[in-house]
């Protein structure tokens, strides 16, 4: 359907209630676009006006990030980098698990596919902070050769655990949900 020009309206004898509604869409979003490009001038125009009243090195005083914030911010990134190839390990897992033991389409259960996932994220970042092996250090002698051994098939290794991880997940939330529809049946029937 073709938005109507004002020309169209005028020249009309009679314009139609969907023509005057999408001109008035068109008109709102015509409106919407020149506000962002007015204020998106605005801020570059601002930016451009206190860079040539500061100076060059006052400029860059201001606006230069510390140290510990630009590590802050490369080990955000990395752990966002990280997280992808967890959750999507994790999420295969789930999936397995259904498609292996469930007779129900993969979509009504979307959101113990997507906590799986979460739960693979949250295991993989344990295993790479190394909080797991703190915890097995105290009970568990843990040698130097444990650790360093096989550092390039680690991250195989993290990513088959954040695939078992779903899997376990998937069937916990499973085997909860199903315990509590049984006993919600039985308190209805009762």
């Amino acid at each position: 359907m073709d938005i109507p020009s004002v020309d169209d309206l005028n020249n009309s004898n009679k314009p139609s209630l969907a023509d005057l509604k999408l001109y008035e869409l068109a008109k709102q979003r015509r409106q919407r676009l020149y506000v962002l490009a007015i204020l998106l001038y605005g801020f570059i125009g601002s930016l451009a006006g206190i860079y040539f009243s500061l100076g060059q090195a006052q400029f860059k005083g201001i606006f230069t990030l510390h140290e510990d914030v630009l590590f802050a911010l490369n080990m955000s990134f990395n752990i966002f980098v990280y997280a992808i190839p967890a959750f999507i390990a994790a999420f295969i897992g789930s999936i397995t698990r259904l498609l292996l033991a469930s007779n129900d389409h993969i979509l009504d259960h979307m959101r113990i596919l997507l906590g799986s996932g979460l739960i693979g994220i949250l295991t993989f970042l344990g295993l790479k902070s190394g909080i797991i092996l703190d915890l097995i250090a105290n009970h568990v002698e843990v040698t130097e050769s444990l650790i360093d051994e096989h550092k390039e098939k680690l991250f195989y290794k993290y990513m088959v655990v954040c695939f078992i991880t779903g899997m376990f997940a998937t069937t916990m939330f499973l085997t909860i949900e199903a315990r509590v529809n049984s006993l919600a049946n039985n308190i209805k029937h009762t």
